[in-house]
């Protein structure tokens, strides 16, 4: 439809701010355009982000994988670039 391509044009001409906090960017190994997601955020982010791939699809990795995706965050929280804010 109309209305999704608008919304992906205007996706693809947005810019990053200045983000001085780490990106961490979880995507399930079983996404089909894992590649392309990873190219995209690189280019945006200078690549500057840290991929964690996680279990399941889109959907499971929030219920039935949910433990994995929890342990993740987790160790994502306690890492020491979140808790001190650098980058």
């Amino acid at each position: 439809p109309r209305s999704i391509q608008s919304y992906y044009d205007r996706v693809k001409t947005w810019k990053l701010p200045s983000i001085k906090t780490p990106i961490h960017l979880l995507l399930t190994r079983d996404s089909e355009q894992v590649g392309h997601k990873l190219r995209y955020w690189k280019r945006l982010t200078h690549d500057k982000f840290q991929h964690h791939a996680l279990s399941g699809d889109h959907d499971s990795y929030i219920r039935q994988d949910a433990t994995e995706t929890a342990t993740v965050i987790e160790s994502i929280l306690r890492s020491s670039d979140c808790r001190s804010g650098s980058s």
